[in-house]
């Protein structure tokens, strides 16, 4: 997890939202079967308080013979997206985010700008 090493490489593709629910194709394009951990990560553009600039929100692994592919997905909830305010009280407003997804940190496919309603 983070950045593992593999015996093979990935590739990303058709990262998408739908229903509340982040998607993405990952392929095994090596010649080797191989396990990767696919990271989603968001950026809250207008929180009404200060939150760190990427924050991992899921994470799933997927074993993967070459040349496989295989959608992985994550169903975004409050509990996902929300954060404690100052108080200490957990708070969701809903508003402007970035999605993001990869292998690790460094290495992101960016969904831009997505509305996210308070009521999900």
């Amino acid at each position: 997890f983070g950045f593992g090493m593999s015996y093979t490489e990935f590739s990303y593709d058709d990262f998408r939202i739908e229903d509340q629910t982040l998607f993405v194709k990952v392929t095994n394009t090596g010649n080797v079967t191989g396990e990767d951990v696919i990271q989603f990560y968001l950026t809250a553009l207008d929180a009404p308080i200060q939150r760190p600039y990427l924050e991992l929100i899921g994470f799933q692994r997927v074993l993967l013979s070459p040349g496989e592919s295989r959608t992985v997905s994550l169903k975004l909830t409050e509990d996902l997206l929300g954060c404690y305010d100052r108080n200490g009280d957990f708070t969701f407003s809903g508003g402007h985010y970035d999605f993001h997804t990869g292998k690790d940190c460094e290495h992101l496919t960016t969904l831009s700008t997505v509305w996210i309603p308070k009521e999900i």
